[in-house]
């Protein structure tokens, strides 16, 4: 549930409130009010001196500001202002108790954004009872004042069911009436409800346009939801990764995780910018700080793989378990990889099959289809080709490449099943629309030399340049040791491809010669990732 830190943290990177503002204040003569304004003055507080920024609650010196507060109150015991802001220079401090006192006696003063701090204490059960009823109740009363802050958590408590059953439309009532108010978060929520058709018929486009308006008012979320769109093509607008990276970056530089997230996906995919993989590493690195669960694992694949960072097993162990106390759906399958592998931490199969099958109770394919290779090649477990193949096709009708790869090669040798060559190519085909070539390859070989499928040599050696120029190392061992299974006409046209290409120079040979070997390989490097 939202805070009152987070909806405080929104401001930091708009200019409204930062270190820099307070040290220019400072250096300026100055009153005792003055100086606890400077120092704990909320950015979203409507009564503030319009002089000043307002603080970020995390990047309040908190015993300056304690001192500069009590010092204030002590001369104006009467002003609401700077009893809140001394609650806010306590709450800074951890120290709840204190805060929520100060907080109480300016909301007897009915100091708006006192008045929602109680209800945010309340929420969270900082000083108090956790008591929801209260929050509702405090937010309310904040709101009647016209606070912004809590008309947008009320609705969040309605969004998400916080103290009564979840109500859309009622959330998205009070994220009206915030935005209205200018509240960028109320914005990117109503952008999340229409996008999902809660409490209003969905509505993409209608989601883009209040995404937009969230982004222009600031909402690092927002950012990250209109480049999350021009990343994926939707809300009206074309894909667009250049867009979409500019935006995530830009989030990301302003403090929000998933922004920082995004940033290091775009960084290890090359989508957006060019490939980088040690600001992969540091934008997750970044989220991962945050305690942000999906970089936190993506942390530990770039370590399990040395991918921008050092390969380290154990760190990536670390970051495995941590990404799954955290909640990331791929942590436990990636964890069980580790122990299947024997990296980081002695090879334990039963332990492997355990953390598969609770990835797999969550629905993750990859989980499914090593599941199924345990089966299938006994380890961890008797073997058991009927279960592996129930595996396998619980992955592949989550559209798991690998799933589907064994699938066709089980059906082309027969394993449990009748052999069957027309199921082995739709499994080799759904392989490759997947995106997997290794399925190109088997698809080339039935082509060229199945018992049971319509020759084509044509399009056997089309797939298998199309594997190789993914860099698919499946091809290469396809050629290379399997050279005299395939037809004459596949070798000799393979080589004439090779040549109009002029890759290949001299005469054709029937034999995997070493001109033909080089050009292959250099061929499938070209295009390894």
């Amino acid at each position: 549930m939202i805070s009152l830190f987070h909806i405080a943290a929104l401001a930091v990177g708009l200019g409204t409130g930062t270190v820099s503002d307070v040290a220019v204040a400072e250096s300026q003569p100055s009153d005792v009010a003055t100086r606890c304004d400077v120092l704990a003055a909320d950015p979203a507080d409507t009564t503030r001196p319009e002089h000043v920024a307002g603080v970020d609650i995390h990047l309040i010196n908190s015993g300056e500001a304690i001192a500069a507060c009590e010092a204030a109150v002590a001369v104006s015991p009467g002003d609401a202002r700077l009893q809140f802001q001394l609650g806010r220079a306590f709450e800074s401090a951890g120290q709840y108790a204190r805060a929520l006192t100060w907080y109480l006696k300016a909301a007897d003063e009915s100091q708006a954004r006192a008045i929602s701090s109680v209800g945010t204490f309340y929420e969270d059960g900082n000083a108090v009872p956790q008591d929801l009823d209260a929050a509702a109740h405090w937010y309310e009363r904040a709101a009647s004042l016209g606070d912004r802050t809590a008309m947008y958590n009320r609705g969040l408590l309605y969004d998400e069911g916080d103290g009564h059953s979840i109500d859309y439309a009622k959330a998205m009532e009070w994220y009206r009436k915030a935005a209205a108010l200018g509240d960028p978060d109320a914005m990117n929520n109503i952008g999340i409800l229409y996008e999902n058709g809660q409490g209003v018929n969905a509505d993409i486009v209608e989601a883009f346009r209040w995404y937009s308006k969230g982004a222009s008012a600031g909402s690092p979320v927002a950012i990250n939801n209109v480049a999350i769109m021009y990343d994926d093509g939707t809300g009206g607008v074309q894909a667009d990764p250049e867009k979409a990276f500019e935006l995530h970056l830009n989030a990301a530089e302003l403090g929000n995780s998933d922004g920082m997230y995004d940033t290091g996906v775009m960084y290890e995919n090359g989508k957006g910018v060019p490939r980088n993989y040690a600001e992969a590493v540091r934008w997750y690195q970044a989220a991962a700080e945050q305690d942000h669960a999906e970089a936190t694992n993506s942390l530990g694949l770039m370590y399990q793989r040395g991918l921008g960072v050092e390969k380290n097993y154990r760190k990536a162990l670390e970051l495995f378990r941590r990404a799954d106390e955290l909640g990331a759906p791929d942590a436990a399958f990636n964890l069980g990889t580790m122990y299947q592998l024997g990296y980081g931490v002695k090879q334990d199969y039963a332990q492997a099959m355990n953390l598969f099958r609770l990835s797999a109770s969550e629905n993750l394919p990859a989980a499914m289809n090593s599941l199924g290779n345990l089966y299938q090649h006994g380890l961890g477990t008797p073997p058991d080709i009927q279960q592996a193949i129930d595996w396998y096709r619980k992955a592949a009708d989550g559209d798991n490449a690998e799933a589907a790869l064994n699938l066709g090669a089980i059906y082309r040798q027969g394993l449990g099943v009748m052999k069957d060559e027309r199921a082995a190519f739709d499994w080799y085909a759904k392989a490759s629309d997947l995106g997997n070539p290794a399925g190109d390859v088997g698809m080339a070989e039935l082509y060229d030399h199945g018992q049971t499928i319509q020759r084509d040599t044509g399009e056997a050696v089309d797939r298998m340049l199309k594997a190789l120029a993914t860099g698919e190392p499946a091809a290469l061992d396809a050629l290379f040791n399997r050279w005299a299974s395939w037809s004459e006409d596949f070798r000799s046209r393979l080589q004439d491809r090779l040549k109009a290409k002029g890759l290949l120079k001299g005469d054709k040979s029937d034999a995997m010669t070493p001109a033909l070997e080089s050009v292959l390989k250099s061929l499938l490097d070209q295009n390894t990732p």
